[in-house]
């Protein structure tokens, strides 16, 4: 998944709408500092079945917030399984909404 996140970052759609700083901020604490989580199980839920690892580490992680865009995992039934177990479904601009609340 790391990987999976590393070549994200670099599409020329995202990287472009990230300053310089905070990009190499994010790859240092995604090297750094993340906690590795290696669920039990990965159950089949999601119409991409790539996204399930996510799913899986993001219930198994104890996250409270998944943040993507990533269409298959805003899915309404998705994010309804996701907020039972009270992880919330997040975009970028409802972190940084999020986070300027603060």
């Amino acid at each position: 998944m790391i990987d999976e996140y590393l070549r994200v970052l670099a599409y020329p759609d995202v990287s472009k709408l990230i300053y310089p700083e905070l990009l190499r901020s994010l790859h240092s604490h995604l090297l750094h500092d993340i906690e590795l989580v290696e669920p039990p199980e990965t159950p089949r839920l999601c119409r991409d079945p790539d996204d399930d690892k996510v799913i899986a580490a993001a219930v198994y992680g104890l996250t409270d917030y998944l943040l993507t865009v990533d269409s298959d995992l805003r899915d309404e039934e998705i994010v309804a399984k996701l907020n039972e177990v009270g992880i919330d479904v997040i975009s970028g601009d409802d972190l940084i909404l999020r986070l300027d609340a603060l």
